[in-house]
């Protein structure tokens, strides 16, 4: 499954190439995913949406909304969280850093 917002933004792509170009009984590849190209939208849509909720580019986390709510003290393995704060969709971008 793709769960990141570039692939799920080729797939939509894609998936809008063999809509507005792909013909029943063609040739060519958007003609050969013509009876797909609802599947392949639903998915694209889907992927990129979840790539925004897990704040994923190709494993690169997206800062959107700033700062994540954890700050680190060098020479400390762990991180502290910021009071009162709540990342306000998705997962916090700090998670890779998760051990």
């Amino acid at each position: 499954m793709f769960g990141d917002v570039m692939h799920g933004a080729f797939i939509l792509a894609f998936a809008l190439y063999s809509i507005y170009y792909g013909k029943p009984g063609g040739s060519g590849i958007a003609s050969a995913v013509y009876p797909l190209r609802n599947f392949l939208l639903l998915m694209g849509i889907f992927a990129t949406f979840c790539g925004f909720c897990y704040n994923d580019y190709t494993s690169i986390p997206l800062y959107l909304f700033g700062d994540s709510c954890y700050y680190f003290v060098e020479g400390e393995p762990t991180a502290h969280m910021k009071p009162d704060c709540v990342y306000p969709i998705g997962v916090d971008p700090t998670w890779f850093l998760a051990t």
